[in-house]
């Protein structure tokens, strides 16, 4: 076993959050897109789909739903966030495995000679 698998998978880590930070930010964009247009709306035509804050937060979320680009984003950041979380349990396996090894070698260094 050794650290470099640890460091390789923690640099994939990083890779992946740096790109679903990316992601959740252009939908963020895109939202506040479509929440600027929807304010706007209300303020120049009075349109009374959009009469209350609720109102316009619903159109905005079925615009979200409807614009392919954003669905893309909000997919992409979901497998992000599920590749995170088996990359860290895998960093998490290779820490217990380097520690075990490390404490196999400490011991037949000093002749204790266990099994764990």
């Amino acid at each position: 076993m050794s650290s470099d698998a640890i460091r390789d998978l923690e640099l994939q880590i990083l890779q992946k959050e740096i790109r679903r930070d990316e992601c959740a930010e252009a939908l963020k964009d895109v939202e506040k897109q479509f929440s600027g247009e929807i304010e706007a709306l209300w303020e120049q035509d009075k349109i009374k789909a959009y009469s209350n804050a609720q109102k316009r937060a619903d159109a905005c979320k079925a615009r979200l739903a409807a614009d392919p680009k954003a669905a893309a984003l909000d997919d992409e950041r979901s497998e992000l966030e599920i590749d995170l979380k088996r990359l860290r349990i895998d960093v998490s396996f290779l820490r217990r495995e380097f520690r075990r090894e490390m404490i196999r070698r400490q011991e037949a260094l000093a002749g204790i000679g266990r099994d764990i």
